[in-house]
């Protein structure tokens, strides 16, 4: 079996698309296979990852019709063979030591998070010169079962459970539970917290090997489809489904889950993320009253309430008088 799939959702990425794929072909570690999925790419794309997949046998490239990013991974999971499962943006960057680290470190765990570079395109022109941590300090964040989570609770605030890069999945764990990607905002959270809710075991190393390249065109801040109660719903179930499987009923942690939980309903509620998901007082009075009616923020959790909780929560039992 091969040990790494690599997924790469490709979409009108010709600018950037070779150092990618490069950076992936240039890991230490040999035993991968590439998937480049061309979401209906309107430029060079296709070409490229056609090229690639002729010169090396790793490569695989995927065509379909545009449908967005989730769709462009869950194709990508579905022909996958590794072992584990690796996601790269079509813009982002691998350091060479990437795959043999996260590889080496997962042992026996179900998930292993770990950090990654961040910079625009001045960083990017030098990103391998970049100060970085290097291989793993002796410093990580364990839990070899859901005792363990639920017990060291405060200390897994730092885990950032709801980014899809620099993270190592069991595709076993994926295929059982058929974990995909919505076709909502919010895909990466639920994804994540879909696959964490099944999880027996995590860990987290502080580990920099993944250049997240921030620009405003990149994959991580474009969207074809607007907010609607369906992300909120999923992220809500996924939350519900972790602190059931870790049986985490107590403070620091839920508050994570209910502030991220709190964010994404206001936005949804007030105007959307992204401009074009901004809509009338006429909507927004609507959706606060749906949502009051079907969503709670505080119950059933009894942990402790901040004071923007407490005003939320009665912002949402006035709507659903109305």
């Amino acid at each position: 079996m091969t040990k790494v799939s690599v997924i790469i959702p490709v979409y009108n990425a010709e600018k950037y698309l070779r150092e990618t794929i490069d950076s992936v072909l240039g890991q230490d570690f040999e035993d991968f296979e590439l998937l480049l999925v061309d979401d209906g790419s309107k430029d060079a794309s296709p070409a490229i990852c056609d090229e690639y997949a002729a010169q090396d046998s790793r490569v695989q490239a995927l065509h379909k019709t545009n449908g967005g990013v989730s769709s462009a991974r869950n194709l990508g999971l579905d022909k996958a063979r590794g072992e584990y499962i690796v996601f790269l943006d079509n813009d982002d960057l691998l350091y060479p030591d990437f795959l043999s680290t996260m590889v080496g470190n997962i042992g026996s765990f179900d998930y292993l998070l770990a950090s990654y570079v961040e910079g625009g395109e001045d960083e990017r022109k030098h990103w391998q010169d970049l100060s970085r941590l290097g291989k793993p300090s002796e410093e990580v964040v364990n839990a070899e079962s859901r005792d363990s989570v639920r017990k060291n609770a405060g200390r897994f605030k730092l885990m950032n459970f709801g980014v899809i890069l620099c993270t190592l999945f069991r595709r076993s764990i994926i295929d059982k539970y058929h974990i995909r990607f919505p076709q909502t905002q919010y895909e990466d959270t639920i994804f994540i917290y879909n696959y964490v809710s099944h999880c027996e075991s995590l860990r987290k190393i502080f580990y920099e090997g993944y250049f997240y390249f921030r620009h405003s065109d990149s994959q991580g801040h474009s969207h074809k489809y607007i907010a609607e109660q369906e992300a909120i719903v999923g992220i809500d179930q996924a939350f519900h489904a972790v602190l059931t499987q870790f049986a985490i009923t107590k403070e620091p942690l839920i508050g994570i889950f209910r502030y991220r939980l709190r964010a994404a309903i206001r936005s949804y509620l007030l105007k959307g993320i992204y401009k074009d998901t901004r809509v009338g007082i006429g909507i927004q009075l609507i959706r606060w009253r749906d949502i009051a009616h079907t969503h709670f923020l505080i119950s059933p959790y009894k942990g402790a309430m901040s004071i923007s909780d407490l005003m939320f929560g009665m912002m949402l039992k006035l709507m659903s008088l109305f």
